[in-house]
């Protein structure tokens, strides 16, 4: 039961995340295109891919936990 309650848990994080990153695409276009605002855009962004793929190894992780069990 833990299993699917840390899948819908990783689910609804990967949703936040790609809300998060709409968001951020959506303030970037509103914003000015100065170098120092395209870096920071694009450290965001790296940022939000990090986060990203932290809560894909997690997925993985969990759903190898379910095939093993």
């Amino acid at each position: 039961m833990s299993s699917n309650l840390d899948v819908s848990v990783l689910l609804m994080s990967v949703a936040a995340l790609q809300q998060k990153r709409k968001d951020k695409i959506k303030k970037r276009k509103r914003r000015s295109r100065s170098i120092s605002v395209v870096l920071t855009d694009l450290l965001e962004l790296v940022h939000l891919l990090q986060e990203s793929l932290r809560v894909e190894r997690a997925v993985l992780l969990v759903i190898d936990r379910i095939h093993i069990t």
